[in-house]
């Protein structure tokens, strides 16, 4: 009998390895701890109201991104936006910095793991915009951008900011 559960036991050991699932890749990064060193690493800031949600077709495969662990000044760089992404159109309603026009677009990925954000129509947004691929503009869960209701604080400090740098 006592094979027979040696047997029993090593069969049960081989098929737990077999069923183990791979660990899943998720996001994850460091964020700016405010909204200076924040307008510092970004292309674009503004506070825009989402009027259209598109997603974009699924691209080749790109590499995998880049876990974030960086100092703040490079908050989003070495990461790649994987196909699927989400498109954002925001209407700009007051920028801080750069020059965007009156409609911006943004790309994300598609999915939080990826870093990907995700924004409601007709609500408005603080967004902290980097360059992304194609020329667009791109943000992710790594930067501070917020709905404009959860960022009354970097509102104000943007404000400052950019009284101070004229």
């Amino acid at each position: 009998m006592r094979p027979y559960l040696v047997l029993l036991a090593a069969s049960l050991s081989c098929f737990s390895l077999l069923v183990t699932a791979a660990p899943a890749a998720a996001c994850s990064c460091a964020r700016a701890a405010d909204a200076a060193t924040a307008m510092a690493a970004a292309h674009t800031v503004f506070e825009g109201r989402v009027v259209q949600i598109n997603p974009e077709n699924a691209q080749a495969a790109q590499p995998a991104p880049a876990l974030l662990e960086s100092e703040p000044a490079e908050l989003h760089s070495g990461l790649e936006l994987t196909a699927p992404k989400m498109l954002y159109r925001f209407e700009v309603l007051r920028s801080w910095k750069g020059d965007p026009a009156t409609l911006v677009t943004i790309e994300t990925p598609s999915q939080s793991a990826t870093c990907g954000r995700s924004y409601v129509k007709d609500q408005s947004y603080l967004i902290y915009a980097f360059q992304g691929s194609e020329g667009r503009l791109a943000d992710n869960s790594c930067t501070r951008s917020a709905p404009s209701g959860q960022a009354t604080e970097d509102i104000d400090a943007l404000a400052v900011l950019s009284t101070s740098s004229s």
